[in-house]
This record gives C-alpha cells, structure tokens and sequence, in this order.
C-alpha cells in the first residue's frame, strides 16, 4: 500500500504543480494587462515593476492555490479513473475511501502549510505591495493626510488612547479618552478636551480624571491643564500609519480586536478577518474532498469536464465568499459562523459525494 500512497501522492503532486503555475500565470497577466496604463502613467521601472510583483505574488498564491488543487485531484483522480487503475483498485479491495487516504493527508498539509504561510509571509509582502504601489509608483507623501479621525492606539503599561481626530503636523489630539487597565480591570481613564505635545510631555486640557478605586469607588478630579512627563508615547507612535486587516498575521490582528473591545469600539470586520484567517486556509483540505468523488466518476474525468467543474467551483465560492464576508462585517451573524460557513457546507457536500458514489 505504501508504494499505491507515493504513486497517488505523486500523481496529485505533479498535477497541482502544473495547475499552480499555470493559474498563477494567468492571474499576473491578467493583472498586469489590468494595470499597464497606470504603470505606463507613473513611469514606473522595470526593477520597479518586478518588485510589485515579487510581493504580489504570495497573495496570490494564497488566494489561487485552493482552486489549483481542486484541479491537482481532478486530473490525478481523473487520469487513474480514465485508466481503469480505480477499477483494478476496487477489485483487489481497496476501497475509494482508502485510495483517497494520501490525497486527504496532503489536503491536511496543504491547508497547514497555507496557515504558516499566511501568517509568516503574505502580510508582510501585501505591506510592500502596498508601499511600493503608493509611495514609489503613485509618489504619494507619507504623511499627506494630516488629519487622522477615530484614531486609537495600545500604549505602554496597559494604556489605550483614543482621539475624536489627531493633528499630526501640530501634534495634537482632540476628544480624548486614555484608559489604563491592569488585566482585564480598568485602572483609571482620563478624558480631556485637547492633548498636545510640549517640550518631552503631553499636556492635557480641560478634563477630568477618574480612578476606580473599588468597584463602588471612584475619584473624580477635574483639571483645565496636566502635564504628564511619564509616557512613553511620542507623536510619531499617534502618526503611524494604520495597517489594513490583509496586512496583519493572527496575532496583531488579535491584539487589534482586544484593544478596540476594551476602548468600546466596534471590532466585529476584524473578529470576522481573524476566524477567515483560521478558515480560509482549510479551503485547501476541502477541494480535496470534493474532488476525488467528482474526478472518480470515469463520466466526469476529462479534460475539459475538470476546467468547467473548477471555474463553476471557482465562481460559486467566490459569490459565497463576499456573500459572507458582507454579512461577517456588518455583524449579522457571529463573525466564526460567517467565516467558517463555507467551509462546513463544503465538508457536507464532499461527505454526501463520497457516500453517493460508495453506492
């Protein structure tokens, strides 16, 4: 069995290189045709344009690589079905379940894999598209909007500031609350009409501050002017810019949700990005499951059968996706249902092929 598990896996391996390269491919010059007057306009280099697309390239990847191995398990499957090798397989007793078994294990590595990668290289790499589009091709100045609203920030030793709108260029915040928590308990919050950056300290304006003493205590001391010299927060830490959710790994994009629950914010379009993030990779595991029935059916092996089954595969999870991406923002449903929908129902539809096809 050992030796059928490498030839399968071999199969598989070959057939989703191929389907990789030649989607990855397609993508780039479709993206490339799709951009070449803007690259033409910004009088962009070519070491300019090959660094775009160095980073391009792994989202890409992500985004592609579920669909190249539902045509990795339909040309493997569909070459050993076409052969009569399922038959001969099922004759010496070897059921499809068990013929699957290194398939579903390499889905298994895949969507693994897909989570490593995910986390380790595409946001880095969508931060330098994202750069190099912007600053290098659109030749956009980093700080040309000045005015930042419903800015929040995770500080130093627990704290939180949230501004109604930061003026970078003169350093000021307006509509303040600063809050400071030790755990999960809320220490102290400071609110404050304006804070301003003076000589190494932040001024603050008009406010008050509370602390919570006990849970039935609080002080409250009114001030029209604090000068508070310990924080170690600059202007430049306010004046960075904000990442984008495609941007982040897991854990910035959880750090980001905690802080925007503790100051009161609505975090439900990042909860839903953090379970896509878990989900989306297991896409990979899934296409495998539904493929092997498909492919096992001599009647559904072609060629031509195999493209027209992926792009309707291809066009149906894309219209689920935004289908649930829309209602995982808007807070419709809990963000883990709208994230991982797709993937049960895809678990469903692969577990009913199988049974069928036992029949």
């Amino acid at each position: 069995m050992f030796i059928l598990d490498r030839y399968i896996a071999r199969q598989f391996l070959i057939a989703l290189g191929f389907a990789l390269l030649v989607l990855l491919v397609v993508f780039t010059i479709v993206h490339i045709v799709e951009n070449i007057d803007f690259y033409i306009d910004a009088g962009a280099s070519f070491s300019q344009v090959v660094r775009l697309y160095l980073n391009f390239m792994p989202d890409t990847v992500m985004k592609v690589l579920p669909f190249a191995v539902l045509l990795g398990t339909l040309f493997s499957v569909g070459g050993l079905s076409r052969n009569n090798e399922l038959v001969a397989m099922r004759a010496a007793g070897i059921s499809l379940g068990r013929t699957a078994m290194p398939l579903l294990g390499l889905g298994v590595v895949l969507s693994l894999g897909t989570l490593v990668f995910g986390e380790t290289v595409v946001p880095a790499a969508n931060q330098n598209y994202s750069d190099i589009r912007k600053f290098a091709l659109e030749q956009k100045k980093r700080e040309r909007r000045t005015i930042r609203y419903h800015l929040y920030r995770q500080g130093d030793d627990g704290r939180i500031f949230r501004f109604e709108r930061y003026d970078i260029p003169n350093q000021r915040g307006y509509g303040v609350l600063v809050q400071a928590f030790e755990g999960s308990q809320l220490t102290y919050s400071i609110r404050a009409d304006e804070m301003r950056w003076l000589d190494s300290a932040w001024l603050l304006q008009r406010g008050e501050w509370r602390t919570f003493i006990s849970e039935d205590t609080t002080r409250v001391e009114p001030f029209d002017s604090l000068e508070i010299t310990r924080w170690k927060e600059t202007p430049e830490y306010f004046a960075q810019r904000r990442r984008q959710v495609e941007n982040m790994n897991f854990v910035e994009l959880a750090e980001r949700v905690r802080v925007k629950e503790k100051s009161g914010e609505d975090a439900t379009a990042e909860r839903f990005g953090l379970q896509l993030k878990l989900a989306y990779p297991f896409t990979c595991f899934m296409m495998v499951l539904l493929g092997v029935p498909i492919a096992s059916t001599p009647k559904r092996a072609g060629l031509a059968k195999s493209l027209m089954i992926t792009v309707g595969m291809v066009i149906l999870y894309r219209a689920m996706q935004e289908v649930m991406r829309a209602i995982g923002n808007w807070g419709d449903v809990p963000p883990v249902v709208a994230a991982w929908t797709m993937n049960v129902v895809f678990l469903a539809v692969g577990i009913a092929l199988f049974a069928a096809v036992r029949k």
